[in-house]
């Protein structure tokens, strides 16, 4: 098993059998593991631009070989299994392709996944401000299929040309414009210019998205 590559929360595998693991740290959360499996799976059935999530496997870490002490929950990471796309990351400047596949993902009705309001209530638990917790409840109903990071580096683009999305731990539903208020505030950390023409390509003034960047400006510092 090659490791090729290391996110914020997992590390990235490509398998001897020609697939790809997502292993997560020692101790993450089982419920985020199956929130992420659940989510991928609800995308490609929707027939979205998604690699296949195959199950949920855990990798023993234990450098026991004792069958007494083996499988410690200690030494457990768990992980998905996807299928392997073979690309590179979208370069950043193909704004036209990365707002058509928002749009796509968004023009989705997605009734069945976790509202976004309570995936930000989750996020900040009891640790936050209660005035941050009043700004997160007061924002607009929706049931839009969110992504909730996209961005071009997760855009795979395959031999084809042809983009395929990845990543979807942050994946719910809502109000479009929190996914759009999400992926300017994303772009404007790096390039203030590229989020402004961002948001001309997607038709949406910074104005609308007041209520949304201030809760994700807050909620940050959670993740």
């Amino acid at each position: 098993m090659k490791k090729i590559a290391e996110g914020h929360s997992a590390d990235i595998y490509l398998t001897e059998e020609g697939e790809i693991l997502k292993l997560f740290p020692r101790g993450f959360p089982k419920d985020y593991v199956e929130f992420e499996y659940r989510n991928a799976k609800a995308l490609d059935a929707m027939a979205l631009p998604v690699p296949q999530a195959k199950r949920i496997v855990m990798v023993d870490e234990s450098p026991f070989e004792s069958l007494d002490v083996c499988m410690m929950p200690y030494y457990i990471r768990r992980g998905i299994l996807y299928e392997y796309i073979e690309g590179e990351t979208m370069h950043k400047n193909d704004l036209v392709m990365v707002c058509a596949l928002q749009k796509e993902f968004l023009s989705k009705k997605a009734p069945e996944l976790m509202d976004y309001r309570e995936f930000l209530r989750t996020l900040v638990q009891e640790k936050a401000d209660p005035s941050l917790l009043e700004k997160i409840n007061a924002l607009p109903d929706g049931d839009a299929l969110l992504h909730g990071d996209f961005h071009p580096g997760n855009i795979i683009i395959k031999k084809d040309g042809n983009p395929v999305v990845i990543d979807f731990m942050n994946v719910c539903r809502g109000d479009a414009l929190f996914d759009i208020a999400r992926t300017y505030f994303l772009l404007s950390e790096e390039d203030e210019a590229f989020a402004g023409a961002y948001l001309l390509e997607m038709g949406t003034e910074k104005e609308e998205l007041a209520p949304f960047l201030d809760v994700i400006g807050k909620v940050r510092e959670f993740e």
